[in-house]
């Protein structure tokens, strides 16, 4: 089941083509899609919106039942649309699905324009693995900072998706030899290939390099999916009414357990259980990764580093990830080397990564507190989390300097 509320026709058709896809293996399973600032419809806490919600999202926090909450929200949801039914999980997506995806001031809003401009994602090994919403998105060159969808099953666990989830869904993506067309791989380029039989998928093997030629899918660690989807749209051919063509649609699906636990992220001690939790809220580090300026990819990479060096239990590669987010919000447009890393072609990338990482760390050594909350994910606050709560007694007493 997925949240709708105005799609285009095209959303509809795409949404429609993946809830086809995966409720043929997970036949309970439900699906929210994430829709990008800048169309006509948003999802999850873009807007879902109110007292409704205030109810819904109450007893999210307190992982009570909350069928009744939720059949009043899908029944004044489901009104205004009845192209698709609606999932009580709408109100669960809470991530930051872009730059722009919540009020912020024109230096911020220019601060990332130029970061894109300057340093735009890389494709690796020829092909883009950031979310691309071309049809709909009002905002070129700034890709989505989520997946296309979360899609909730009940009784999943993280390990699942390379062992369970992934060979069944993969099994029922067609191979390109199977398209009229195969060069027209909407999102990024479809891939040579040869006609070959395919193979049984083993549970618990998956042959990358096969499933990526041949269908387009890949897993992206540790919690993403990629699918060359094939999906039916209306033809624009004027030649015959009612026609339709296929084409492939580059999909990221990010899949979590059909309870979301907010509380449970909350309390966490250990990252890895947070990084279990934290898909049920829309985030994906792996979509992140892909989408975000290399500039601030590296810089998380050498504080990971610089954390390592000076701390027996360093902190999470989404703590130091959300805390260069925040400094580009806070310190960035005011530091004097705003101009040099944004402006200047002399610039380098390692350069560029060098000083965010020291912007950062400044930051967080003087003004930890402005990096309890998860910067891409705002619901969630990190005191908790290991490590976090020793930043409290080193304020102004890292060793910053290491990173000049």
């Amino acid at each position: 089941m997925m949240v709708v509320s105005a799609y285009s026709n095209a959303s509809i058709c795409h949404a429609e083509a993946l809830r086809l896809l995966v409720t043929a293996i997970f036949p309970s399973a439900s699906i929210v899609f994430s829709i990008p600032k800048g169309s006509q419809m948003y999802a999850g806490g873009a807007v879902v919106e109110g007292a409704l919600f205030e109810k819904l999202h109450q007893k999210l926090l307190r992982a009570e039942p909350s069928s009744d909450v939720a059949e009043e929200y899908c029944d004044q949801k489901r009104r205004p649309s009845e192209d698709l039914p609606v999932s009580p999980h709408g109100g669960c997506l809470q991530a930051r699905n872009g730059p722009l995806s919540t009020p912020c001031s024109p230096d911020v809003a220019d601060v990332w324009r130029t970061l894109y401009l300057k340093w735009p994602p890389q494709p690796v090994a020829g092909r883009p693995l950031w979310r691309y919403d071309s049809e709909e998105s009002s905002l070129p060159g700034m890709p989505c900072w989520t997946p296309h969808a979360v899609a909730y099953i009940g009784g999943f666990e993280a390990p699942d998706l390379r062992q369970v989830v992934a060979p069944q869904l993969f099994a029922q993506v067609p191979p390109f030899s199977s398209d009229t067309e195969v060069d027209r791989t909407f999102g990024g380029r479809t891939f040579d290939y040869r006609r070959q039989k395919v193979p049984k998928f083993a549970s618990r093997v998956l042959d990358r390099e096969f499933l990526l030629r041949e269908k387009g899918c890949a897993i992206h660690e540790p919690d993403l999916l990629e699918m060359a989807l094939p999906v039916t749209f209306p033809s624009n051919s004027s030649l015959k009414e009612n026609s339709t063509e296929t084409r492939r649609v580059r999909t990221f699906v990010s899949f979590a357990g059909s309870e979301p636990n907010l509380r449970a992220l909350q309390v966490a001690v250990d990252p890895m259980h947070r990084r279990a939790l934290r898909p049920a809220f829309g985030y994906s580090i792996a979509t992140l990764k892909f989408a975000l300026p290399p500039p601030l990819v590296n810089a998380t990479r050498l504080l990971r580093q610089w954390n390592e060096s000076w701390s027996p239990t360093p902190l999470s590669t989404a703590f130091w990830l959300s805390a260069v987010g925040h400094a580009v919000e806070r310190r960035l447009p005011m530091d004097k080397t705003a101009a040099f890393i944004l402006h200047e072609n002399a610039c380098s990338l390692a350069e560029a990564s060098k000083s965010i990482a020291f912007l950062t760390a400044s930051l967080v050594s003087s003004s930890p507190q402005e990096c309890w909350n998860n910067f891409f994910l705002p619901v969630e606050r990190f005191e908790a989390e290991r490590g976090v709560r020793e930043l409290m007694d080193t304020i102004n007493l890292l060793p910053v300097g290491q990173l000049q």
